[in-house]
C-alpha cells in the first residue's frame, strides 16, 4: 500500500502496459485485439490504501446465512483455500469465521474490487482520449464468483449461486445498453466476438454466439423470459446440482465407477419438478422465486411455485434448532 496510485501493484503495471499497447494500435491504424487480465479481487486482497479508505470497516455488513443450507450435503462446501493464507483462524462446518475476521476479509474484497474498477475506468478513459471508444468492442467477464461468508465458507469451489454467477458485460458499436435475463456461459464469449467482427467460426469452436440475443435490443428492446404456467422447470427460477458417487475433483478423474447419486436422469430433472425427489441427499434443488440465497435444499421436498399455499408446501419440515429456522406459508 505504499503507492496510492497503484502503479507498483501487478494490476496497475498491467494496466499501464495495456494503455501503451492502445497507443501502438492507434498508430498502426489497423484492427487489433487486446486483453487485460486482472488478478484482483482474487486472494490475497492487496489494494492501494485509498481503496480501503473508501469503506468504513465497522459498517460492513456480514453474510446473514453463515451456515450450510438446510438439507444440503456437507460435501457441497469446502474450507481449504482460505486456510492457505496467514493469520486465518480455524473454521469449518458449523464453525464459521469470527465476525472480526469476516468483516476484515470483506473489507479487503471491496477494496480490491474498487481498485480494479478504477483501473478498468482508466482503460476506457484512454480509449475515449484516443478516439477509439466508439469503434471498440469491450467484454468484461470473470471466471467465477465468490463466497464471502455465505454458507459459512469463502472463495470459490462450490456449485452455489455465489460462485456460479459471474458478471458478463459486452459493449459493441451499434448496440444500445440493456440487461438481458438470458442463461449464457463464458464459453459463448469467443464466438460472440468472432461474429461481431464478421470472422468465420473455426471448426473446433464450442459455445454459441450471443449476437442473436443482442439483436433483440439494437433499438433498445429488452428480452424478458416469461414464466411458464406449468409444472415444467423454468431455467431462471430453479437451480439443480448433483454430485458423483465418489469425490472427483476433475473430469480426468471421473470414470465409470463414479456414477450419479440420483435415481433419475437429467432429462427428467429438466422436464418436471416432481422427478427430483431422491432417496439420498447428494443433490440440491433451489427455488429462486422464494429462496434466492439458496438456504433450503428442496430436492426432497419439491413443490410448484403456484402451490405455495398447498398442504405440501405447508408441510415442509420446520428447523427450529440451532441456526436453522424456516418459515412457511400459512
Amino acid at each position: 500500500m505504499v503507492n496510492p496510485s497503484g502503479g507498483l501493484y501487478p494490476d496497475g503495471k498491467m494496466t499501464a502496459k495495456v494503455i501503451n499497447d492502445m497507443h501502438k494500435c492507434k498508430a498502426a491504424g489497423t484492427p487489433c485485439f487486446l486483453t487485460a487480465g486482472y488478478n484482483r479481487p482474487h486472494l490475497p486482497f492487496n489494494a492501494p490504501l485509498k481503496y480501503w479508505e473508501m469503506y468504513d470497516l465497522e459498517s460492513i455488513e456480514l453474510a446473514d446465512n453463515p451456515y450450510l443450507a438446510v438439507d444440503a450435503p456437507k460435501r457441497s462446501l469446502h474450507y481449504f483455500e482460505l486456510k492457505n493464507y496467514n493469520n486465518i483462524p480455524p473454521y469449518g462446518y458449523l464453525n464459521p469465521l469470527n465476525d472480526s475476521m469476516a468483516r476484515t476479509l470483506r473489507h479487503g474484497y471491496y477494496a480490491s474490487v474498487s481498485y480494479v474498477d478504477a483501473l478498468i475506468g482508466r482503460l476506457i478513459d484512454e480509449l475515449k482520449y484516443l478516439n477509439m471508444y466508439e469503434d471498440t468492442i469491450i467484454t468484461l467477464a470473470s471466471d467465477h464468483g465468490y463466497h464471502l461468508g455465505e454458507k459459512g465458507t469463502w472463495c470459490k469451489h462450490s456449485v452455489y449461486e455465489e460462485t456460479l454467477h459471474v458478471p458478463l458485460i459486452i459493449k459493441a458499436p451499434g448496440y444500445a445498453p440493456s440487461r438481458v435475463p438470458a442463461l449464457v456461459e463464458n464459453i459463448d464469449i469467443f464466438p460472440t466476438v468472432l461474429e461481431l467482427n464478421e470472422i468465420p467460426f473455426p471448426r473446433h469452436l464450442q459455445g454459441k454466439s450471443l449476437d442473436a440475443i443482442f439483436a433483440r435490443y439494437l433499438d433498445g428492446d429488452t428480452i424478458r423470459v416469461q414464466p411458464m404456467n406449468t409444472s415444467t422447470r423454468v431455467v431462471e427460477d430453479y437451480q439443480y446440482s448433483e454430485y458423483c458417487a465418489e469425490a472427483c475433483w476433475s473430469i480426468e478423474r471421473c470414470g465409470p465407477a463414479c456414477s450419479s447419486t440420483s435415481n433419475g436422469t437429467i432429462n427428467e430433472i429438466t422436464t418436471t419438478i416432481d422427478s427430483i425427489r431422491r432417496a439420498d441427499n447428494d443433490n440440491m434443488f433451489y427455488d429462486h422465486t422464494i429462496d434466492w440465497d439458496e438456504n433450503y435444499n428442496r430436492a426432497h421436498y419439491p413443490f410448484r411455485p403456484k402451490e405455495e399455499n398447498s398442504s405440501e408446501y405447508r408441510s415442509y419440515p420446520q428447523y427450529a434448532e440451532g441456526i436453522y429456522a424456516l418459515t412457511v406459508a400459512t
